[in-house]
């Protein structure tokens, strides 16, 4: 089966409209409204935290209201279509987030950059979280700093 040039690009265009409602508001509620985060995930949902396995929409939103206070900026974020095909005939979409986070730790504040990848599925006529994969990347760019403000 193929798909035609027209319906790639309608699915490409859904894609990042989906991608960039959920940079608006996710990060948002990750990093001041964790309470109310499990509106984002499908009940079976699966979260793997820096290597901790979680699942379900209740056990991911209460993981996550338990980590520190947190800050996030995107840098990068794609989106790319998944075909009907080659995800058991749902549509899916697969969102690439890339960028850093300040965490609050009881030394101080410290800086990382993180990768999220993101399997977003329709349920319920509105787009959410299957399954996702966060991961802090420790380099040489981890800083600790006194304040947000300074970069």
């Amino acid at each position: 089966m193929t798909t035609s040039s027209a319906a790639i690009t309608i699915a490409a265009s859904a894609a990042d409209e989906a991608a960039e409602e959920l940079n608006k508001s996710y990060y948002t509620h990750l990093d001041s409204k964790r309470h109310q985060l499990h509106k984002f995930y499908v009940p079976g949902s699966t979260l793997a935290w820096c290597g901790n396995e979680i699942t379900g929409d209740v056990n991911i939103s209460k993981f996550l209201q338990d980590l520190p206070e947190t800050v996030h900026e995107v840098k990068s974020l794609q989106a790319q279509p998944i075909e009907a095909q080659y995800s058991q005939g749902k549509t899916v979409i697969l969102i690439s987030v890339d960028g850093r986070v300040f965490i609050e730790y009881k030394k101080g504040r410290r800086m990382h950059m993180f990768s999220h990848s993101i399997l977003l599925a329709e349920y319920d006529g509105k787009w959410k979280i299957a399954r996702e994969n966060y991961r802090l990347n420790e380099s040489a760019y981890t800083e600790t700093i006194s304040s947000l403000g300074q970069k």
